[in-house]
C-alpha cells in the first residue's frame, strides 16, 4: 500500500477512543481525536488529541514505516515538524531523541483495517472523526469554565454555583420548559444530600474506587424530582468537568473512559436533522455534534481547529499543546 492508503487505515484504526496503546517509553496512550490527514507539506496528521498517562495533549503527528525515515526525510531539521508530539511507526529501527513519543503499530494491523473507498462514505467518516475532535473541545471548554470556581470556592460551593449556572442556561434555551423555578430550586437544595458530593470528595482525595460504576449510580439516582435526561445533562456539563479538574492522572483516565464509552439514553431529533448519516450511539457523539453546531453557529465558515480559539493550557494543568508541559 502507498503512504496515503496506510494513513487512511491508520486513522480509522486509531478512531476508537477506548483502546489503550503503550508508547515505546511505557506510557499509556488513548487517542481522543485522530485528527485530519494533512495533504500538504508537513506532518501527516493535524488536530490530533490523545490522553497520555492521564494528560490531554493535542498537536501534530507524523507516520512512517520506519523510525529512521524521520532522519532520511530530514524532519529533524525541518521547522514544519518541530511541533510533532507523536511519531507512529511500523518498525522502530532507530531510537530517536526527538521531543516526541513513539508508538509502534504493525503494518499488518494497519493494512487489515477496513475502510470504505466510496467518496461519500469517506466524507461521513471525516465527519465522525471531526465530531471526536469537537467532543474533546467541549469537555476541555467545560472544564476550563469550571476551574476558576474550584480555585475560589470549596467543592460544595463550586458545585452549587456551576449547577445554578447550568440550570439557568437550561431554562433559557428551552422554549417550552418542563421544569419551573421550584423544580430547579429543589435540585439546588438537595445537592448536598446527593451522591455527587461524596463522589467529588473521593476524586479530590485521590481515593481508589470504581469511578465508572459511581458515575452510573449518579446517572440513575434522582437529586430531587428531575428526569433522567436533565440529570444526564447535569452530569455531562457540571459533574464530569468538576471531576476532571479535581482528578489525578489515574482518575482522569477513568473519567474520560466513561465519557467515551457510555451509550446515549435517547436520540435528539435536532441532531438527526443536522447529522442524518451519523449514529447517536454514545454520549461523546452527541456532545461532539452539539459543540460542532455551537462553533459553527450561523457563520458560513469557522476555524477548522476550534482549539485554536482557546488557551486551555493557561487554565488547565492537565492539558498541553505538544509535550512541552510533559517533559
Amino acid at each position: 500500500m502507498n503512504e496515503l492508503q496506510l494513513q487512511k487505515r491508520l486513522q480509522k484504526l486509531l478512531s476508537e477512543p477506548s483502546r489503550v496503546w503503550i508508547t515505546e517509553s511505557g506510557k499509556q496512550l488513548q487517542v481522543l481525536s485522530p485528527g485530519r490527514i494533512n495533504p500538504y507539506e508537513g506532518p501527516d496528521f493535524t488536530n490530533f488529541g490523545v490522553l497520555l498517562d492521564g494528560k490531554i495533549v493535542t498537536g501534530e503527528v507524523e507516520f512512517h514505516k520506519n523510525s529512521s525515515d524521520w532522519l532520511s526525510h530530514n524532519h529533524s531539521i525541518n521547522q514544519l515538524y518541530k511541533n510533532v508530539f507523536l511519531h507512529i511507526v511500523c518498525c522502530n529501527d532507530v531510537v530517536l531523541n526527538g521531543d516526541f513519543e513513539t508508538l509502534v503499530i504493525s503494518e499488518n494491523e494497519i493494512e487489515a483495517t477496513i475502510i470504505d473507498e466510496n467518496v461519500d462514505k469517506d466524507e461521513i467518516l471525516n465527519q465522525i472523526l471531526d465530531l471526536q475532535h469537537y467532543a474533546l473541545v467541549r469537555i476541555l471548554r467545560k472544564s476550563a469554565e469550571i476551574m476558576p470556581l474550584l480555585n475560589n470556592h470549596d467543592i460544595k460551593e463550586a458545585l452549587r454555583i456551576a449547577t445554578f449556572n447550568f440550570l439557568d442556561n437550561y431554562r433559557q434555551r428551552r422554549r417550552r420548559p418542563v421544569y419551573d423555578n421550584k423544580n430547579f430550586n429543589d435540585i439546588l437544595d438537595n445537592l448536598d444530600n446527593s451522591l455527587i458530593i461524596p463522589f467529588l470528595n473521593k476524586i479530590k482525595n485521590n481515593e481508589v474506587f470504581d469511578i465508572f460504576l459511581s458515575l452510573v449510580d449518579i446517572m440513575k439516582s434522582k437529586i430531587s424530582n428531575e428526569g433522567a435526561a436533565l440529570r444526564r445533562e447535569l452530569v455531562l456539563n457540571v459533574v464530569l468537568p468538576l471531576s476532571i479538574c479535581l482528578a489525578d492522572d489515574a482518575a482522569r483516565v477513568s473519567l474520560l473512559t466513561w465519557f467515551w464509552s457510555t451509550p446515549t439514553l435517547n436520540i435528539y431529533g435536532n441532531l438527526t436533522r443536522h447529522f442524518p448519516h451519523i449514529e447517536q450511539k454514545y454520549l461523546w457523539q452527541q456532545q461532539g455534534m452539539l459543540e460542532y453546531l455551537r462553533c459553527k453557529g450561523n457563520a458560513e465558515e469557522f476555524p477548522p481547529n476550534p482549539l485554536s480559539q482557546y488557551k486551555f493550557e493557561e487554565v488547565l494543568d492537565f492539558y498541553s499543546v505538544g509535550l512541552s508541559r510533559n517533559k
